[in-house]
């Protein structure tokens, strides 16, 4: 519906879109399962657990949404200059 420019980064391969978008499609399917499961991985980590319990979150509270979400929430907060509440959430398409 709106078609937006995309162009190749080859001076910094790690925010490249197109080299994220191969990536995606040479690693298969069910990426959202992937990533929960990596996700799920890190927290169970015994000293990533006890911080979590420290601050008061339970491991299973976390999920995707949360890591948009936190993104998002960076970008509107994270600097004293920050882009308008507009164009962030057109960029994560909400």
């Amino acid at each position: 519906r709106d078609p937006r420019a995309v162009f190749a980064n080859p001076t910094i391969p790690d925010i490249c879109p197109m080299l994220a978008v191969g990536m995606y499609l040479l690693s298969g399917t069910n990426q959202y399962h992937r990533f929960l499961m990596s996700l799920h991985r890190t927290m169970s980590v015994p000293a990533q657990g006890e911080e979590m319990e420290r601050l008061g979150i339970k491991a299973d509270e976390i999920g995707t949404h949360s890591v948009r979400k936190g993104a998002a929430t960076f970008g509107a907060s994270g600097s004293t200059q920050c882009p308008p509440v507009v164009a962030l959430t057109e960029r994560a398409g909400w």
